[in-house]
């Protein structure tokens, strides 16, 4: 599972890590900070990604589509 955070969200992203721990889910979920158009990603990286409400993070219609 993947959940990109922008920063100024970065208390969400440590409760966010607390409850992962919590859980016992430590190493099968991991978190990644980073700009919604410049992720650390390679292309092809992935066979699926879901995005929920995220289109706002994006420059604009075309990045967010493609």
């Amino acid at each position: 599972m993947l959940n990109v955070v922008s920063e100024s969200k970065f208390f969400a992203l440590q409760d966010a890590q607390a409850e992962i721990k919590n859980r016992k889910l430590d190493g099968r979920i991991d978190f990644v900070q980073g700009h919604a158009e410049m992720l650390p990603f390679l292309d092809l990286q992935f066979y699926n990604v879901i995005c929920i409400e995220a289109a706002f993070h994006f420059l604009s219609r075309e990045s967010f589509l493609f």
